[in-house]
């Protein structure tokens, strides 16, 4: 072969101070979504952005740094997603479909459900202060509704617990390819010592696994049927 041959396949590097602190953030969601947040490196970032390594050092210092961005980044996409509160005598519809909300953007995307709600330290203050201001504004709201500001952080704590673990759940879930997600699952029964289990996966089509829809919306209909009884209450 000639040295005029040309080498395909190659990715060529790119110039330095040619990359941008955005394409890098850019470039290591993208390592992310593909390797995980665990196996995201500087120097294979630095091979997917084709730069060299020192092209991302000059902008994070540390791995740290970068997920520190990322997590903000996250956090605002997400906040940028949710319905913002309105009517209080609406509150227990906002409420569903906040926490609908919720779920749907962090199933949609793994690497922002690790950043926002695994990894809750590489918050910026910044990012803390946006965070807790939406739940200071649903408060607000429901306080406006005519619960006491304890009622209302009980019951939006409750369900954004509730939401949370069910997110986390499924992720965890997903990551092992769980038999309880499928068709599998009844397998893992033995009918004759797990009747009603085994009726239910039959004949009901629940899942094992407790994060199905069907179980998340179950449990958000009965925390806020259970608190709209207790505002009743206190009027």
């Amino acid at each position: 072969m000639s040295q005029s041959t040309v080498k395909t396949g190659v990715r060529q590097r790119r110039e330095r101070g040619s990359i941008t602190p955005e394409e890098i953030i850019k470039g290591a969601f993208a390592v992310a979504d593909r390797d995980s947040l665990d196996n995201l490196s500087m120097p294979e970032l630095a091979r997917h952005l084709g730069v060299g390594v020192t092209s991302v050092y000059w902008y994070f210092r540390k791995k740290d740094d970068l997920i520190q961005t990322m997590s903000d980044q996250a956090i605002r996409t997400v906040h940028s997603q949710l319905p913002e509160p309105e009517d209080p005598a609406q509150w227990r519809a906002y409420l569903a479909g906040y926490f609908r909300r919720m779920r749907q953007v962090f199933l949609a995307n793994d690497t922002i459900s690790d950043l926002v709600l695994v990894r809750t330290r590489s918050y910026s203050l910044p990012a803390t202060h946006l965070t807790y201001q939406g739940v200071e504004d649903a408060l607000e709201m429901l306080v406006r509704a005519g619960f006491t500001p304890l009622t209302a952080w009980n019951l939006y704590s409750a369900l954004s617990i509730f939401t949370r673990g069910i997110i986390i759940s499924e992720r965890i879930q997903r990551m092992n390819n769980a038999p309880s997600l499928d068709d599998r699952q009844i397998k893992l029964l033995e009918p004759e010592k797990m009747p009603l289990l085994t009726t239910l996966v039959g004949e009901e089509s629940i899942s094992l696994s407790m994060v199905g829809d069907d179980n998340f919306e179950y449990g958000i209909e009965a925390m806020l049927e259970t608190f709209e009884r207790q505002l009743q209450s206190e009027k």
